[in-house]
Formats: C-alpha cells, structure tokens, sequence
C-alpha cells in the first residue's frame, strides 16, 4: 500500500542503472569520435567486376596510386595480396599508360575494430596498407617487394 513515501530503489538497483547509463554515455561519445567513411565512386574493371574507388590516378611524373575499399579484414594479409594483385593485372596497361615507373595500391577497411591497451579501450577504423609496384629499367614491373606478403593461392 503506498503510504504517501517514496521507496528508495535498492543499492543493487541503482548500481545496476547508473552502469547502463555509462555505457549508454560511453557508446555515444564513440559514436560521435567515429570519422565518417570517405565517399567511394564504383569503377568497373576490363573484366566486369566492380571496386569502390575512394581515389585513382596519376599523382604526379613518376607514380600512380590507387586507394580502394576492400570487404576483407586488413590481417588476413594472404586474401589481401591475392584481391590486389588481381586488381593489378586488370589496371596495369592503364598504368602504363599513364607513362609512371611506381604504383601504389591501397586496399583500406572501413571496419570498427575495438581493442585494449590494458585498460584502456582503443577504437579502430579505416584501416589500410600499400602495395607498390615498381618498374625496373627494361620496363617490366617487379611485384611489390615490401609491405605485405604476396599472394599465396
């Protein structure tokens, strides 16, 4: 029967509900830190298939670069390899023909990945790694020698 007092909620109660309310407070403040994913464009390569293109082409006398959103997970390095260098051999006469000797290709992850420093959460995004392609003096281009491993299929 109510008696005209208000009953205090148990300490467990308001433990309980202060908790939620910081991570509801902690969630949002992520939320907000949370850069906005770049704006991609849709290319279709010479053999159909489509890549998000955040930026592509020549950047100046000497290198061409392509930066690109990729679906894979940025430590499964072997897939990577093998997603980029099949992008590399439908635009390298294109490269070409920007008359460059260097290439960069840029796979990036648009990803939250949440991950401890001890006790201190750190949140990441948009992850990325460079692939570069250079052309020796016969002309012929070496495949990437450092970053990455290469493509094991």
């Amino acid at each position: 029967m109510f008696d005209g007092q208000p009953k205090m909620l148990s300490r467990s109660r308001r433990t309980i509900g202060l908790a939620v309310l910081l991570v509801v407070l902690i969630a949002g403040a992520v939320t907000a830190a949370i850069p906005p994913d770049p704006e991609t464009h849709l290319v279709t390569l010479p053999s159909g298939r489509t890549i998000e293109v955040i930026q592509m082409g020549q950047d100046d006398a000497e290198s061409w670069s392509l930066t690109y959103r990729t679906r894979l997970p940025m430590n499964d390095q072997s897939r990577l390899a093998c997603e980029v260098e099949g992008i590399w051999k439908e635009l390298v006469a294109q490269v070409d023909k920007a008359g460059t000797r260097k290439a960069v290709i840029s796979p990036e992850n648009f990803s939250i990945h949440l991950a401890f420093a001890g006790w201190r959460p750190v949140i990441f995004s948009h992850m990325s790694t460079g692939y570069i392609f250079k052309k020796d003096d016969a002309g012929k281009w070496a495949p990437p020698r450092s970053g990455p491993p290469p493509c094991r299929e």
